[in-house]
């Protein structure tokens, strides 16, 4: 009998790793190069365009976004867009746009542009 305590107890940490583990990959956020793949698309959004308008954003002469890996497209209501706006097209300047929510949360920023994320 004290022998199968002894293995019960032997395999109880290896339960705890299988249930624990999961857990903590679901803590981890995925990098911002994972969650927003690219390529840049450097045509306007005018849903983009109007968050940032709401924002009173200004200097996005030169604009660029880039869909999260769970957008189907600027109005999509689970979709953010990693945005770089840039008015001379060399210092960029970086934006998260969620242009289907309301406008006091569509909008985080401004922040520099990511180190692993070059401007287009």
């Amino acid at each position: 009998m004290s022998d199968q305590v002894h293995k019960a107890a032997m395999r109880t940490p290896g339960a705890l790793v299988l249930f624990a583990f999961p857990l903590f990959l679901a803590g981890c956020e995925p990098s911002v190069s994972d969650r927003f793949p690219g390529p840049w698309i450097e045509e306007r959004s005018a849903g983009i365009d109007r968050v940032l308008d709401t924002h009173n954003v200004t200097g996005c002469e030169h604009f660029a976004y880039r869909p999260s890996n769970i957008s189907n497209g600027p109005l999509d209501p689970r979709g953010d867009f990693l945005v770089y706006c840039s008015a001379d097209g060399s210092n960029w300047t970086g934006y998260i746009a969620r242009p289907a929510l309301a406008a006091n949360s569509s909008l985080e920023g401004p922040f520099e542009i990511y180190a692993d994320i070059a401007p287009p």
